[in-house]
């Protein structure tokens, strides 16, 4: 995780929310396999709007963390 850091910031931080968003879309995925037939429609569209939004607040989590970790390292205080 740390090749993240030696790339520019403006990548780095893209990279880190494509990252969280593989992340999030594997396991809506998984879940999805697994429960295949087992669900009523309103179910399913309500666990997608939440799996996006969820998705999309962690990807953007990660890349402010990333930022304020990439300004501290170009430049200290």
């Amino acid at each position: 995780m740390m090749f993240i850091l030696k790339l520019p910031p403006v990548l780095g931080a893209l990279t880190a929310v494509l990252m969280s968003l593989a992340f999030t879309l594997v396991l809506f995925i998984a879940a999805h396999l697994l429960l295949r037939g087992k669900r009523p429609d309103q179910t399913r569209t309500f666990a997608q709007q939440m799996a996006l939004r969820i998705g999309t607040i962690h990807a953007l989590v990660v890349a402010l963390v990333f930022s304020i970790l990439t300004g501290g390292l170009v430049c200290p205080r």
